[in-house]
């Protein structure tokens, strides 16, 4: 099991005790060492940062690993490292290994390439391309027909944590533990600009509907949106108290939802910008947020479950249990089913309620998952360092 550090001392007792009755024995060196970004207030006004462009490389496969260092395992004294569960801001208890799932593997094959732990995947628009974030500190291009490497983006000095695809698939965003968000130039594979203006990690970044408007996430607890064309801030909004881990544009691109550390999610008027519904009161952080195609539901993923409000009265619609700690979670295209990933990979039907299938224990914790456009693949990136793409149909039969 995965767990979060948190400002109590409890989980630190049980975590102790834990380890005295298992004979005392130490964490096995793939296993991260708990640690705690400080996060800093930021201004409620807006600020206008202007990009700042700068050198980058791509390198165009078949290649081998790029010479990007991998970084090694955090120690105690830091306060972000890339490569591990750390990059995120949790951590696994030592002898916590998830166990392999044969049947899971034999559904997907592997995208190998990264050093590190993959903590983002998405899909282009057209479905032909799938980009992955890692702590390896660059960006993949796949093939997603062939599965083969197109292109490696390096410009980040830190793990990379977020992807996100412009509308219209000639842009990427890139959001990093540097505390950078970075946009690249699909055909060519160049770094076009870097948005400045977080004071600590970018944990997610997503595109308005219309392409114009970025939306990122932060360690130091703020909402950013940000004019693509421009790279200017235009907003920073700012009434969570904890760790923003991810946001996301409502279908019609007039509302931004956000999850965050403070257990809470929010909606904002992406006009005003302003704060015009809090769904609060969680047992856990919120770890990923997503809305239905339609925008009248939005999922929350926690540690513990998963709970779906409507929009519009703020009821929980549903909430769903599994077996696992999610971690992400992601819509179909249709909006029938929703994926979430963690300790385990899992369909839903929205439908029911219930699960459509469990894929079981995963070799390595499941950071990332998002459905293809036409929702017929399904891929996921986690700690092994690997991406996986699954035939749904597959899956389900």
């Amino acid at each position: 099991m995965k767990w979060e550090r948190c400002g109590s001392g409890i989980l630190l007792v049980l975590l102790a005790v834990a380890l005295v009755a298992c004979g005392g024995g130490s964490s096995p060196a793939s296993t991260p060492t708990a640690t705690a970004s400080a996060a800093t207030t930021a201004t409620t006004a807006a600020t206008a940062v202007a990009p700042t462009v700068t050198s980058a490389s791509v390198v165009s496969a078949p290649t081998a690993p790029t010479n990007t260092v991998a970084p090694t395992r955090p120690v105690a004294a830091q306060t972000r490292a890339a490569g591990s569960a750390a990059a995120r801001g949790t951590v696994r208890p030592s002898g916590s290994a998830v166990a392999s799932s044969p049947a899971a593997s034999a559904l997907g094959q592997a995208l190998t390439g990264h050093t590190a732990p993959v903590f983002s995947v998405a899909f282009s628009p057209d479905g032909k391309t799938v980009a992955t974030a890692s702590g390896d500190k660059t960006i993949k291009l796949w093939d997603a027909a062939t599965r083969k490497e197109l292109k490696t983006l390096v410009g980040h000095t830190d793990a990379v944590i977020a992807v996100a695809f412009t509308p219209d698939g000639k842009t990427l965003a890139s959001g990093s533990a540097d505390k950078t968000i970075k946009l690249w130039d699909i055909a060519s594979g160049k770094e076009a600009a870097t948005l400045k203006g977080h004071t600590e990690s970018v944990f997610s970044v997503a595109f308005s509907p219309d392409g114009k408007m970025l939306v990122s996430g932060s360690v130091d607890m703020t909402v950013r949106l940000w004019d693509v064309a421009t790279g200017n801030a235009v907003k920073t909004l700012t009434s969570h108290t904890g760790k923003v881990r991810s946001v996301v544009f409502s279908p019609d691109g007039k509302t931004v939802a956000s999850g965050s550390d403070d257990r809470s999610v929010k909606l904002w008027d992406v006009v005003a910008g302003k704060e015009v519904r809090t769904f609060g009161n969680q047992p856990r952080a919120i770890l990923s947020v997503a809305f239905d195609p339609a925008g009248k539901t939005v999922a929350a993923g926690s540690f513990a479950a998963i709970t779906l409000w409507d929009v519009t009265t703020g009821s929980v619609v549903k909430t769903l249990k599994g077996d696992q700690s999610i971690y992400t979670v992601a819509f179909s295209p249709d909006g029938k089913t929703l994926a979430s990933g963690g300790t385990a990979v899992e369909l839903w039907n929205l439908g029911s309620g219930q699960p459509l299938k469990n894929l079981g224990a995963q070799p390595a914790i499941v950071n990332a998952v998002a459905f293809s456009p036409d929702g017929k693949t399904l891929a996921s990136g986690s700690d092994d360092k690997t991406a996986k793409l699954l035939n749904i149909a597959a899956i389900v039969k």
